[in-house]
């Protein structure tokens, strides 16, 4: 019998399935109120203070248009690493990450894409998105979903889950932090 699209589409799909997780968060201010932090130097000033792992960072572009804001910002973290990924990633002296971002302020989403050495050595491919909704009088519901992706051979699930795992842990501190900077 003839092979079917479905049975051609199959493996592809299964080959570029990235692992997500999705994060709800809610704040006690309007969702406007929250993009002006997030594109706010002084927010970043005010994380490198109150972070122990961000080291520094860099608003290297920042540009406005009608409805969006593209903005790219490099971050060098301090990272500890589990065991199995020290070796592969021991030749790297500092951990830098860029961010590039893109606010869409019509319909209150962001794309983050998150681009590094290390993601380049250890094969993964590492985003983000979230939705900002008003609900009510200075509240905003705020849906996040991360998407993961490692092609290493044998150990690309263990990192997938080292990535998962850490951005549960540090999303719970980002949101302590960006709570405490809105008081």
């Amino acid at each position: 019998s003839p092979v079917t699209g479905v049975q051609t589409c199959a493996l592809p799909i299964l080959y570029n399935y990235m692992k997500t997780i999705v994060i709800h968060e809610e704040y006690n201010i309007s969702s406007d109120e929250i993009i002006d932090i997030m594109t706010n130097v002084h927010y970043y000033d005010y994380l490198v203070n109150v972070r122990d792992d961000i080291v520094s960072y860099e608003i290297k572009s920042f540009k406005k248009e009608e409805d969006k804001i593209f903005m790219e910002l490099t971050f060098q973290l301090l990272i500890k690493l589990p065991f199995f990924l020290t070796k592969l990633l021991s030749k790297l002296s500092k951990f830098e990450f860029t961010e590039s971002i893109v606010y869409n302020l019509k319909d209150k989403t962001v794309d983050i894409n998150v681009n590094s050495k290390s993601l380049k050595l250890t094969k993964c491919n590492y985003s983000y998105t979230y939705k900002l909704t008003d609900i009510g009088d200075n509240k905003t519901s705020k849906k996040c979903v991360f998407s993961y992706k490692c092609r290493l051979p044998i150990i690309g699930k263990r990192v997938e889950k080292v990535m998962s795992n850490n951005t549960k842990k540090q999303k719970k501190k980002d949101y302590d932090q960006l709570s405490a900077y809105i008081k």
